[in-house]
């Protein structure tokens, strides 16, 4: 009996829209001043059709550079954050024979280049805080490394990868280790894997 897991298309309907806010603590530091208005127009587009969830250190921070919004529409959640890449380090959102699951995978900060301690607990810090509604399971991926957006679907059974995102040496670790992730993936995709040489 074949079980059924469907990791959604981009633009399969969602409940929300993730950002993870960045701040004076993040790589966007030198150039905040900048990059903040880029977030406010994003965050205003979104809340225009849709919720929104702000992972931010400082929520009264953020409330003062987004202005006038429809609050309504804005879920905050504090905590400490070292970026802003939510579709890196953020859930991977999966229906498992119909469950709606949320897929916690290990966020290593692209191979450990740049520190993830605290982008790789937001996901799961944010199922504590009971974020998201009761039908959601979670589900710990550890020990495997994903980053969300090394993968793309189609949803309907094909999963789209590099061999750069899934087979770096950075990224999963040794070639054994990378065997047994391709053998053993979570979403029973490896039969429909579109591979592109980089990405």
């Amino acid at each position: 009996m074949e079980h059924n897991v469907i990791l959604p298309a981009e633009w399969y309907p969602q409940s929300a829209v993730q950002l993870t806010w960045p701040h004076e603590n993040t790589d966007w530091a030198p150039i905040l001043d900048e990059v903040i208005p880029c977030f406010v127009a994003i965050a205003k587009e979104v809340i225009k059709r849709e919720k929104l969830l702000i992972v931010c250190p400082d929520e009264t921070a953020v409330r003062e550079q987004l202005g006038e919004v429809d609050y309504d529409r804005v879920i905050f959640r504090e905590m400490d954050t070292n970026d802003t890449w939510a579709r890196d380090h953020g859930g991977i959102s999966v229906f498992d024979e119909g469950t709606p699951m949320l897929y916690d995978f290990v966020f290593n900060g692209w191979g450990m280049k740049f520190a993830a301690n605290h982008d790789n607990l937001i996901t799961r810090n944010l199922c504590h805080m009971k974020t998201f509604s009761d039908e959601v399971v979670p589900a710990n991926m550890q020990p495997f490394v994903l980053e969300g957006g090394s993968i793309e679907s189609d949803g309907k059974g094909t999963l789209m990868t590099t061999v750069e995102c899934l087979a770096s040496t950075r990224g999963i670790g040794t070639l054994f280790e990378r065997r047994i992730w391709l053998g053993s993936y979570p979403l029973d995709y490896q039969r429909l894997f579109s591979w592109g040489r980089y990405g």
